[in-house]
């Protein structure tokens, strides 16, 4: 509707220069960056992967938690988790 009032009073173009460009992909500095760090990405997920680090993320999730005993402190002494305020403490003797 509104396009015909447009044509009615003649302010609709009559003739429409249209230039449709299609982009071809080029190989510029920015191709060859992405490259680079999907390359380096992947290198680093492989030695995460190989040396130990699900390993390392799922020793921290709280699922080998065993009775009151979260694990040892720097003497070897079992810790415990305090009730509290979540935060392992020595256990009392």
């Amino acid at each position: 509707m509104l396009a015909s009032a447009f044509q009615l009073l003649g302010l609709a173009p009559t003739n429409h220069h249209v230039t449709v460009f299609e982009a071809q992909p080029t190989w510029n500095y920015t191709t060859f960056l992405d490259i680079a760090f999907l390359v380096l990405m992947a290198v680093m997920a492989w030695r995460f992967m190989t040396t130990g680090g699900i390993e390392m993320l799922d020793s921290g999730s709280g699922n080998t938690v065993q009775g009151n005993f979260i694990g040892t402190d720097r003497t070897g002494t079992p810790a415990a988790l305090s009730s509290r305020t979540g935060t392992a403490r020595r256990p009392r003797a």
